[in-house]
Order: C-alpha cells, then structure tokens, then sequence
C-alpha cells in the first residue's frame, strides 16, 4: 500500500533528509529530493532554499515522517535531530494539498537555471 505526499526540506536539512530517506527506504529513496525551489521571482541561478518530491511513498514509512520518535528509533540516529529534521521539512498528502497549492503557501518555485 502506498500514500501519496508532498516532502519539502530546507536546503540546510537536505543532505541529512537524503540520506535518511536511502537508509529507511533503501534503493527506492535515491536521489527522491531532486527538484530544487526558490523563493518566487527569484533571479535564475538563485542557489535552492528547499528540495522537495511528490509521489507515493510506502505507507509504513508515513509514521517515520510525522514521528520524531519512531523516526529516530528506525534512522538510529539521536532524538534532537529527527525534531530538527522534521521541523524543517513540509509534508503533506497529495490528496489534501497538491503540489502546486504547497509551493504557493510557501511562496516558492522552481529553481530557473542562470543562462
């Protein structure tokens, strides 16, 4: 069974994110927080302020992404930082907010590349 979501993390959270969605969900979560967001009209090249996905993720996996605890427990890695990591992340279901209505509430876009 799958759950469909929207996963936004800050760029200074990202690297750690990464890596803890390729240990929890192995080969699958490989390079999953690829699209890089700006804030909106920002010049091209602006760096990333946020990465972000959309899809279906396992829905054993969902309870790691709203739980610091069971997070922590399942990415053994201490409690004080699954807090940081998913105070820095937005995640929503697809179902109750698309894509495209996250990025307007967060006042973002994606990152335009410098010509």
């Amino acid at each position: 069974m799958y759950t469909y979501l929207n996963l936004l993390v800050t760029a200074a959270a990202t690297p750690l994110a990464q890596q803890l969605i390729e240990a929890v969900a192995g080969e699958a979560g490989k390079g999953t927080l690829s699209v890089p967001l700006v804030p909106i009209g920002s010049a091209p090249g602006t760096p990333a302020t946020w990465f972000g996905a959309s899809g279906a993720i396992g829905s054993e996996l969902v309870s790691l992404l709203k739980d610091a605890q069971a997070l922590s427990e399942a990415a053994s890695i201490d409690l004080s930082q699954a807090e940081l990591l998913l105070s820095q992340a937005d995640i929503t279901e697809i179902d109750a907010e698309p894509w495209a209505a996250v990025l307007e509430r967060l006042g973002l876009e994606r990152q335009q590349e410098a010509l």
